[in-house]
């Protein structure tokens, strides 16, 4: 299901895409949809999740069933992995709305009767070195179910000390049809840490359900222009990126 709705949507937004030749393009690429980009594809680190396989594994193989295209992935990939806490958990595949979707992380809690929590923690290493500035550009397909107004979904970025990254901003959500939605955002962590942790954390009430089709994550380390230092004075206002009200 996840490969059909991104088909679609990719077909539909082709002309206001840049020309890329990939095996697993952003839906909303960076170069163009992000507030400040630089590079251009493969990135430094491009991770496209699609959890066809549990993600949860040991550092030292790279996070399972994620396709890798970024040019330091084949260096950094072996220090990458995913936790998830909580009643955040993988499911083979959930039926929603008489339609079977397959690899989903996060809460299905249509069969509980009390509040569900819980996070989905993903490190993604990175090189050590001087450059002032690292830019995350995150792209999810999620399941919302719009009957409730209850669940809570919140991504954040963190660096190694654990502070958050400034939330610079991104395109309005976009419902794709059968509560699936499309969010991109991006973040920026002044200096460049060594890795960055992403933080997606569930609320999910009795009844409902908050689950994650697909997360696209891409990565660079750059010198800002100076026009970005004004930029980031903005940005620090907003801390938090909430998906929906």
């Amino acid at each position: 299901m996840k490969n059909a709705t991104k088909t679609v949507v990719l077909t539909s937004l082709f002309t206001l895409m840049i020309t890329m030749v990939q095996a697993d393009p952003f839906i909303r690429p960076p170069e163009t949809y992000a507030p400040v980009w630089y590079t251009s594809f493969p990135y430094q680190r491009n991770i496209d999740m699609g959890f066809s396989v549990n993600p949860v594994s040991s550092p030292g193989y790279g996070i399972p069933g994620a396709v890798y295209e970024g040019t330091l992935d084949p260096s950094l990939l072996s220090s990458d992995y995913v936790t998830l806490t909580g009643a955040a958990t993988w499911y083979a595949s959930v039926l929603v709305s008489g339609s079977t979707y397959t690899g989903l992380i996060g809460i299905d809690n249509r069969a509980g009767n009390s509040t569900l929590t819980g996070t989905a923690i993903f490190h993604i290493d990175n090189i050590d070195d001087s450059l002032p500035l690292k830019d995350v550009w995150l792209e999810s397909l999620d399941l919302d179910n719009q009957a409730y107004a209850g669940e809570f979904l919140n991504w954040q970025v963190f660096d190694p000390n654990n502070n958050l990254a400034t939330y610079l901003g991104g395109p309005a959500n976009s419902l794709l049809g059968n509560n699936e939605w499309l969010s991109d955002a991006e973040w920026q962590i002044t200096p460049n840490p060594n890795y960055e942790t992403v933080v997606e954390t569930f609320s999910v009430p009795a009844g409902d359900y908050a689950l994650i089709d697909n997360l696209h994550i891409a990565t660079e380390c750059v010198v800002p222009e100076p026009a970005t230092f004004s930029l980031l004075a903005l940005g620090g206002l907003a801390l938090l990126w909430r998906r929906r009200s």
